[in-house]
């Protein structure tokens, strides 16, 4: 399979790990979730004496969640006061395991009001494990307040330059002193007392766990024999490659109006003929060629050996008998949760067993 979990691009953005990238870049998938709560009220800040070690919670933009643990070294005197910030990543809670041993060390001045900011610039992370060779690169800048000797939020901003542009703008976070690693993440809020939250895409997901169809009138579409395999080349929300192997059998309607109904199933292009399929499914087709793909539980084996989990709906137009393409919607699920919006593919008939297209158009054509 032919796919860059860089979903974690969201993760890698949070001001951590410098020493061992490579193995940082897993831990951050093995951290993130989007299920925490919010503060309270109010966002005053006053000079405190920082030092200690620190459980910070974050929401990056895109609704992604992170935690990460920081010691703050304070030098003595009257504000504005040097300070070294040493950064890693935090346990899952209830997570046994020690904390990850490389860490990302910040230079920076509390000033008298107990403000400062910490800044990651440039964060580059490598791949460790994928199947094609990308580098994350990023700036993240967290804008501090102080609320009390054991308390500091703020907001961030930056952006991920590569492998795609990213802006960071709206994310926040929380931190609470924790000298004895007592601390879970439910214990810390996610952004200032008092703070609305941003706004998170969801794809239009409704509480039955269908998302809203895409919209697709603007591409034309045909009604057409689609029985056969095809070679389905996807670019999850508009910037992670996916190709898979869609095998399909198109039956007409003898009822007034047309169309037909279309059944299939979904490989990996990478497995053999005679493979199992990873799903299959069975669908309307419109008197026009228009069609939904709704897959509600998909699992996608890596070559790394993870799994990746998610729901995808598939908005289908049909250009020729030799080629559809549309729009998805959805989420991944695990390892952790991102937003599919965004999604495109499209699709041209392919023998298995021969070799799979490189970089074939991945979105139906303007």
């Amino acid at each position: 399979m032919r796919i860059v979990p860089a979903w974690c691009l969201g993760l890698l953005v949070s001001a951590s790990c410098a020493q061992g990238p490579k193995q940082d870049f897993d831990d951050f998938l093995r951290r993130a979730d989007r299920s925490q709560h919010d503060g309270g009220a109010g966002a005053e800040s006053h000079f405190e004496d920082l030092s200690g070690t620190w459980l910070v919670n974050s929401l990056l933009a895109g609704g992604i969640n992170l935690a990460l643990r920081m010691r703050f070294k304070v030098d003595p005197g009257p504000a504005p006061v040097h300070t070294h910030v040493s950064v890693w990543l935090a346990r899952p809670d209830g997570d046994p395991a020690p904390y990850a041993v490389s860490s990302l060390e910040i230079d920076t001045t509390i000033d008298e009001s107990g403000r400062f900011i910490l800044r990651a610039d440039p964060l580059i992370l490598g791949p460790r494990e994928l199947p094609v060779n990308t580098t994350v690169k990023a700036i993240v800048i967290m804008d501090v307040r102080t609320r009390s000797k054991d308390e500091w939020c703020g907001d961030a901003t930056g952006s991920v330059a590569e492998p795609l542009v990213l802006d960071l703008a709206g994310t926040t976070f929380s931190a609470r002193r924790d000298e004895g690693d007592t601390l879970l993440r439910k214990d810390v809020p996610q952004r200032c007392p008092g703070q609305a939250p941003a706004s998170v895409p969801d794809a239009g997901v409704m509480d039955a766990g269908r998302p809203m169809p895409p919209d697709l009138s603007s591409v034309p579409s045909r009604l057409a024999d689609l029985s056969g395999h095809w070679i389905l080349s996807s670019r999850l929300a508009g910037a992670l490659p996916l190709q898979l192997w869609a095998s399909l059998a198109y039956v007409p309607s003898t009822a007034p109006g047309g169309g037909g109904s279309l059944d299939g199933a979904l490989r990996r292009a990478v497995d053999a003929p005679g493979s199992p399929a990873l799903v299959t499914f069975s669908t309307r087709v419109a008197a026009d060629g228009r069609f939904e793909i709704w897959v509600p539980s998909l699992e996608l084996p890596t070559a790394g050996g993870d799994v990746i989990k998610g729901r995808v709906l598939l908005e289908g137009a049909t250009q020729s008998a030799d080629e559809f393409c549309g729009v998805g919607v959805g989420e991944v699920s695990a390892p952790i949760q991102i937003d599919l919006m965004g999604t495109t593919f499209r699709a041209a008939r392919w023998t298995p067993g021969t070799p799979v297209p490189v970089a074939p158009p991945d979105r139906c054509a303007q």
